[in-house]
């Protein structure tokens, strides 16, 4: 049996695909041919990668299901649909309009048609598409070109996109495709070859993570290499690392936004030791230093297992990695030192009321800390901020408001924006008979409907979902909220950054203030400098303060008071956190 594996736009031009890659690896264990077509990087070179990223980037609003959608029969829409869904997330664009239009009516068709073409895929017996986010429609629309050619080979649709309902739907609506993989891919494979009917194949069987060979990328890295273009060849490219599936955090308790893993939230790990092994061998067999891991959620163990070996050997290693954010300073500097440039701690929000609904677990004083101390330290902290809740208040965003003008200074989040409902979540799963006791007018994403035709059911096929949060919350005060994000944001991106600095003496300093045009000094002595000190590492209650400085608890409420009219200190969950990081 021969595979063909298709990683087709828009997944990411700067990484191989695990999932392409873990089940090629299946595919040969059972003594089969199977031969990875990274398409997606192939479509990059022709628009352009600072184009392919700003597209890649829209996964939320379907730009890459409406960019291929002339391509696909089942899906195709008129001229002034198209127009309309440009019409809608004009905001998204910036101007790029008759560009994507271009790209929707001519560049995107003839891609496809070029490629069903190009390569020989009468050849293979099955051709596998990888359906993350973005890839479905592109996907159908290179099965459909290559079955009117090869109408022999078998079709294959796996990944998040055609879980449950959704690959169902695509079944009844698609004649062209054969198989759906529902869930984990790996094990699925000996049931594909064995299945002679067409329909869902869902394996049963769990996949055991150390059982599985290193994945291989070198077709990736050869054809990025062999292109020979300057713009792919100068980015960076990680390779994707796997230390567990599921979500430890989510089997406790489900965040209520949150519909990763699918229906499956069992989390599982890989060993310490197979992890050090395969980015020993992945480094040296691609020459690559940066690594990206893939997991949902960091394992918490690996803290006191695979973070000290690569604090001792990593050498010019670096790592990427999803965590939770309930972290310690000893945490974050463990990262440092094992050299983790960057985590994304799942933040979402400076609220605790807010927090406690997502069922996140932390409180807004943790996180606050955490962004304090990834600023402190130089860990990059990529966050986002999240709004639309069922169940918040128009004065906690008002308070939230208070607080963000403050830490201008700390890492600012990617973006401030309106929670989805995600098939799979729990507020998902709590919709019946599509009412739902969180959310009105509710229904799948808007960009569905001016995607596909009306024969479609999007209920099935949708994973993004809309609805309005039932709160009391104006949306004048959202939009408030995401303006001194964006500002914030911009802030950012001049040369000189906000900042407001502490610089220790023996027994007083001062506090440096450059939040914002103009710069202000303040000298902090005696008392004032105590509690500083005190508070440098991370926050305390003013008890706490009172106890471990000497001062009476009067005096530290005092103090306080003033340091916070000054916007140098917040007060969260009781906490006082002090908001200069130490020069």
């Amino acid at each position: 049996m021969r595979f063909a594996l298709v990683s087709m736009p828009l997944f990411s031009c700067h990484k191989p695909s695990l999932q392409l890659a873990r089940i090629q690896g299946q595919v040969r264990k059972l003594g089969h041919e199977a031969q990875c077509f990274y398409l997606n990087v192939h479509f990059a070179v022709e628009v352009g990668p600072g184009l392919y990223n700003a597209i890649y980037e829209n996964s939320d609003i379907l730009l890459g299901h409406w960019l291929f959608s002339r391509a696909v029969p089942e899906v195709n829409t008129s001229p002034e649909s198209a127009r309309e869904y440009l019409k809608e997330f004009s905001s998204r664009f910036k101007g790029l309009e008759e560009r994507l239009f271009e790209l929707h009516d001519q560049v995107a068709p003839n891609f496809i048609q070029r490629w069903a073409r190009q390569e020989n895929w009468g050849e293979f017996d099955f051709i596998g598409f990888t359906c993350t986010f973005s890839q479905l429609v592109p996907a159908l629309a290179l099965a459909h070109a290559i079955k009117k050619i090869h109408p022999h080979v078998k079709i294959v649709l796996g990944g998040a996109e055609v879980q449950s309902h959704m690959g169902e739907e695509v079944l009844r609506q698609c004649s062209y495709v054969d198989y759906v993989v529902d869930g984990e891919g790996e094990n699925a494979v000996a049931q594909l070859i064995e299945t002679p009917s067409r329909g869902v194949i869902k394996s049963e069987e769990p996949v055991h993570l150390d059982d599985l060979d290193f994945p291989d990328y070198g077709e990736f890295f050869d054809l990025v290499e062999g292109l020979n273009d300057e713009t792919i060849l100068g980015n960076s490219y990680a390779i994707p690392i796997e230390g567990s599936r599921g979500c430890w955090w989510g089997q406790k308790h489900h965040c209520t936004f949150c519909g990763l893993n699918g229906e499956d939230l069992k989390f599982r790990r890989r060993s310490a030791d197979s992890i050090y092994n395969e980015i020993v061998t992945q480094s040296r067999a691609y020459e690559r230093y940066e690594f990206e891991f893939v997991d949902n959620i960091l394992d918490y163990k690996l803290h006191e297992t695979l973070l000290p070996k690569l604090a001792a050997n990593r050498g010019s290693l670096k790592f990427f990695a999803e965590t939770k954010s309930n972290l310690k300073l000893e945490d974050v500097l463990q990262f440092k030192n094992a050299g983790f440039f960057a985590i994304q701690p799942g933040i979402e929000s400076l609220s605790t009321k807010t927090l406690r609904i997502m069922k996140k677990g932390v409180t807004a004083s943790q996180n606050l800390d955490l962004l304090k101390w990834g600023t402190q330290h130089g860990v990059r902290i990529i966050w986002n901020l999240l709004y639309g809740f069922p169940g918040e208040a128009d004065q906690d965003y008002r308070n939230l408001s208070e607080i963000l003008k403050k830490i201008v200074h700390l890492q600012p989040p990617q973006a401030a924006g309106r929670i989805r409902i995600d098939r799979f979540s729990p507020y998902f799963n709590g919709i019946k008979d599509r009412r739902s006791s969180d959310f009105d007018e509710l229904g799948p994403a808007k960009a569905y409907s001016l995607i596909y035709p009306s024969h479609w059911n999007l209920w099935d096929l949708a994973y993004f979902f809309e609805g309005r949060a039932k709160n009391n919350v104006q949306t004048e005060t959202y939009n408030e909220i995401s303006e001194i994000v964006n500002r914030w944001v911009s802030s950012w991106t001049a040369s000189s950054k906000p900042s407001l600095v502490f610089k220790r003496a023996i027994g007083h300093g001062h506090v440096i203030d450059q939040r914002s045009d103009q710069s202000d000094v303040f000298q902090l002595d005696g008392p004032a400098f105590q509690i500083a000190v005190c508070l440098s590492e991370s926050s305390k209650t003013i008890e706490t303060i009172s106890r471990q400085t000497g001062i009476y608890q009067e005096t530290v409420e005092e103090i306080i008071g003033d340091l916070s009219d000054l916007g140098f200190c917040v007060e969260l969950d009781e906490k006082i956190t002090f908001l200069p990081l130490l020069d």
